[in-house]
């Protein structure tokens, strides 16, 4: 199994991007970077889909599962949906969240190729 972690930040990253405080400063000085928590698991398991992780991974289209642990921002970027609606090639997806999540992205998921589930 092959985990790639995309992001282990806070809901805002790391460091804060508004923030000067002594750690934020270092942490940019430094070069450490962290974005949005999110997990790649041998390329067909997303979990979580906040906006960091979606250029993180670069390459999605492997992807065959999303599981969305819950209805925050840093989790769970609708647009990701209507990006993957204008892919070329979209291979079949599960999408695993709770309501909330499931409500945002339905406009954007293309029915042929998509399955949801509610957690």
């Amino acid at each position: 199994m092959r985990i790639r972690m995309l992001g282990t930040g806070s809901s805002d990253g790391w460091p804060n991007p508004w923030c000067t405080c002594a750690s934020c400063g270092a942490a940019r000085r430094d070069g450490v970077l962290r974005r949005q928590t999110s997990a790649l698991v041998d390329d067909r398991l997303l979990l979580d889909l906040g906006p960091d992780g979606l250029r993180a991974a670069g390459d999605l289209s492997a992807v065959e599962t999303v599981l969305v642990t819950h209805d925050h921002p840093d989790h769970h970027a609708w647009p990701a949906w209507m990006w993957r609606g204008w892919a070329s090639h979209r291979r079949p997806l599960t999408l695993v969240g709770p309501p909330a999540v499931l409500a945002d992205a339905a406009p954007h998921l293309d029915a042929s190729v998509t399955t949801v589930a509610v957690h």
